[in-house]
Parts: structure tokens; sequence; C-alpha cells
């Protein structure tokens, strides 16, 4: 049907959308300094084309900092070249769907619901400074463009369990990576 909206997803890890949706936009993940302790704990898709209104070219408050993939040790579901890249993202709209969500430890739906992308689950290091969301990152991640591979700034790793803290084993298996889901219906 023409003009039918949906709900809207990031997905991570990618600058396009998957077939079964429209791009809004794309751009590159921002949130806060891995070592820091204040700021917002929610990753963002920042735009490639921002607009400023009133602004003072000084840094005092919240600030974001561009993020990275960390594929470091044996937590490797992605390839250890991705280590320190710039992550993108892109905004995507699942034209004609009424609801969407993340299914985590599945890489595929439910019957009757579509899968958007599947890939791992990723957040911030679990000593860090900060907490971030659980994120859903696409199984063929990409680098994105920016300023290369530094170290510094919003990191995310891969998510894997711990069993002996209230998850079942089996089916939980500790030191495993969790696989994930985003679907819509």
């Amino acid at each position: 049907k023409l003009n039918e909206t949906g709900p809207t997803f990031i997905r991570w890890g990618r600058a396009s959308c998957p077939n079964t949706s429209h791009l809004l936009y794309h751009g590159l993940t921002a949130g806060e300094y891995y070592g820091h302790k204040g700021s917002g704990s929610n990753p963002l898709c920042l735009p490639d084309d921002p607009v400023y209104a009133r602004y003072a070219d000084y840094t005092w408050g919240g600030i974001l900092y561009g993020a990275q993939y960390q594929m470091q040790g044996r937590n490797q579901p992605y390839a250890s070249r991705f280590t320190n890249g710039n992550i993108p993202c892109a905004l995507c709209e699942a034209k004609g769907k009424k609801t969407i969500f993340m299914l985590p430890a599945k890489k595929g739906c439910p019957l009757n619901w579509v899968q958007e992308y599947h890939g791992y689950l990723m957040s911030s290091f679990y000593n860090h400074q900060y907490s971030s969301q659980y994120l859903c990152f696409d199984d063929a991640i990409e680098i994105g463009q920016g300023m290369g591979k530094q170290s510094g700034g919003s990191y995310f790793y891969p998510v894997s369990v711990q069993n002996g803290y209230r998850l079942r084993t089996p089916p939980y298996v500790s030191g495993r990576e969790l696989t994930c889901a985003v679907c819509s219906q």
C-alpha cells in the first residue's frame, strides 16, 4: 500500500537496510567514552549530515564519542580485522509492519514473523566505567567511514554467557557468544 508507514529500527554494523525495509538515513554509531562514568548510556546512530543550531564550540556537559568494534581474545564471532573499526548504522523503516523487536539468543524469528536481520549481541565491556544497552549487530558487519582505526571512544564487545548466576546449563553454555535476530510483523 502506498503511504503505509511502519515501525523503525536501527541496523547496527551496516550502513544499509535489509530488503524488507526502507532506509531513512545512515551514519555512524556514537556513545559514551569507555572510561567515563556519566553522560548517556544508550548508543546513538548519528546521521552523516548533522545540523547545528546554537552552539559555542566548547565541550561541557554530555559528550559523544565514535563507537568501535572490539574483537580481542577468544570472543570472536567476527574477524579480528574489525577491531577498532568505526561502526556504521542505518535507521530503517519496516513499511507495512505494526511492530518490531529484538530476540536475543536466536538466529531466526518466531513463526509468522519477518526476520529483518540476525547477528550477535554486543555491549560495553563488563568492567568498564559505563554500561551500554545490549544491541543486535548484523551478522555481516562492515567498517564505517570516519577517522580510520583508532583506539579510544565507545567500545562494543560480543556478549557471552556466564553460568553459575541463575542461567541454566544447558541450554546456556559459559563463554559462548549469544546470537540475536530483529523481527517484524
